[in-house]
């Protein structure tokens, strides 16, 4: 739900006493008020650049795997968690939840499928992921006239 700019009109009925007789004054209070959509730019940088070394692990690893064709599957995986991370590093300047997702997913994904050479991309796009999922958009109170 994004308000950008938005105005609201209320109104209200106070009672004044003046000089011992009661009547009702009607105000309006006009309240503008703005959701500031936050940039996400540190979920996408971290997200890149997990993914990109993402896909250093994972060549190294089918670079390795010619010896050993379970390690050339675990590379292939960690090559395609490394392309779920740039898509997700993408996703989420537009859908923060979504995109928060997937680079979760693709950094554990890339932490188990190659194990030691996906510490460093877990350890960008995990918390890239956090921070998409938890941060949320502020709201910012500009202006109350009466």
């Amino acid at each position: 739900m994004d308000l950008v700019g938005a105005v609201e009109n209320t109104r209200l009925l106070i009672l004044n006493n003046h000089l011992g007789t009661s009547f009702y004054k009607e105000c309006l209070f006009k309240l503008t008020y703005e959701v500031v959509k936050v940039k996400r730019t540190t979920e996408f940088v971290l997200g890149l650049l997990g993914g990109i070394f993402g896909f250093g692990g994972s060549f190294f690893a089918l670079f390795v795997g010619v010896w050993s064709e379970e390690i050339s599957n675990l590379g292939s995986m960690a090559f395609l968690f490394s392309i779920l991370a740039i898509v997700g590093s993408i996703v989420v300047k537009f859908k923060a939840k979504i995109g928060g997702w997937m680079l979760l997913v693709s950094g554990i994904g890339i932490l188990i499928s190659i194990s030691l050479f996906g510490v460093l991309p877990a350890l960008l796009l995990v918390p890239a992921g956090l921070m998409g999922l938890l941060r949320k958009d502020k709201n910012n109170n500009i202006e109350v006239q009466a």
